[in-house]
């Protein structure tokens, strides 16, 4: 951009420097030109500058969305699915494009079926990372996961993914009405008007709220006459569309961040109890929610340095004990 602007206003000081000379103009009418010209090249760079950053940022989700369309779902081995079997890490590690550092080193867990887990640990400890492995939405660099019997990276995507159910922090807001926010996650699967209030109940809807005029069918998108939710209320919204979807195995990564910590501990409370039998894992950064599950595993700098319930870690007076030590405060 700085060479073809060089360039143009080299061309247009020769231009009228040789009008100058040849008196085609005077001084006045030349330094006037020039700056207005100067005005309008500054004008049209930041316009070209930002439309060009735009494009450059939207390129890569276009290109993944493309890429998106052209998957083969049924690529794969479609095995059927053994619950009891459980889920088994075995020797995990992940390096991200262009890393060297590993994002997962070594890990080696299993999940017992039915089992509630919690992953805490600080930012950058690798959470979230080895969620999306054994969520298989990531394949590990090095090692192997197993998930109620099948090889995540051998099964076919449709397959994989037919048993799973998940909340993640950067979840989606539909422009569409609050029943189908909620039941997009399974159009296979219609709940009774009754059930759907418990949903809504457990992740703390309120539909009896003046800003949800028409109840289950508010349009939420000021875009077609409807309304905008809070982030909070857009997180609820969220947790109730993964207790929508009938899975066998539940991830919540953080959906409560715009959430008190006490309230949030109630609502994952509420969540497990309507997940009972599901295998359900949990990432926070709250330790009190942690406290509901079976088991904890803490994570540091991409390895599992600590692994049991509340009261083992505690008197363990470990990476755990501290941080809970620090958000203490929170739940007096």
């Amino acid at each position: 951009m700085n060479a073809i602007t060089f360039v143009f206003y080299g061309s247009i000081l020769i231009l009228f420097t040789r009008s100058l000379l040849l008196g085609n103009i005077s001084t006045a009418a030349f330094a006037a030109i020039f700056g207005s010209i100067d005005s309008m090249f500054l004008f049209f760079s930041i316009v070209l500058n930002r439309n060009i950053s735009t494009v450059s940022n939207n390129f890569g989700l276009v290109r993944n969305y493309y890429r998106f369309c052209k998957l083969d779902v049924s690529h794969g081995i479609a095995k059927k699915m053994d619950i009891d079997a459980g889920i088994q890490l075995r020797d995990i590690s992940f390096v991200y494009p262009n890393k060297e550092i590993k994002a997962l080193d070594a890990i080696n867990l299993d999940i017992q079926s039915g089992e509630t887990i919690a992953f805490v640990g600080e930012n950058g400890s690798g959470k979230s990372t080895l969620v999306k492995i054994i969520a298989g939405l990531y394949h590990p660099t090095e090692g192997t996961v197993t998930v109620f019997g099948r090889d995540c990276v051998q099964e076919s995507m449709s397959n994989r993914y037919e048993s799973v159910s998940a909340v993640f922090q950067n979840f989606q807001k539909y422009k569409m009405s609050l029943r189908t926010n909620i039941q997009i996650s399974d159009f296979n699967y219609t709940e009774a008007e009754p059930e759907l209030e418990e949903l809504a109940r457990v992740a703390g809807i309120d539909i009896n709220n003046r800003s949800l005029t028409d109840g289950y069918e508010t349009m939420l998108s000021r875009d077609f006459d409807g309304v905008d939710l809070s982030i909070g209320q857009w997180q609820r919204v969220a947790i109730a569309r993964g207790l929508h979807r009938k899975s066998t195995l539940v991830f919540l990564d953080e959906p409560t961040a715009s959430i008190d910590p006490i309230e949030e501990c109630e609502l994952f409370r509420q969540f497990i109890n309507m997940s009972k039998g599901h295998t359900t894992i949990i990432v926070t950064h709250r330790l009190g929610s942690a406290k509901i599950a079976d088991r904890i595993c803490v994570l540091d700098q991409g390895r599992i340095v600590e692994v049991g319930n509340h009261d083992v870690l505690i008197e363990k007076n470990g990476i755990y004990a501290t941080l809970y030590r620090s958000q203490a405060k929170w739940y007096d």
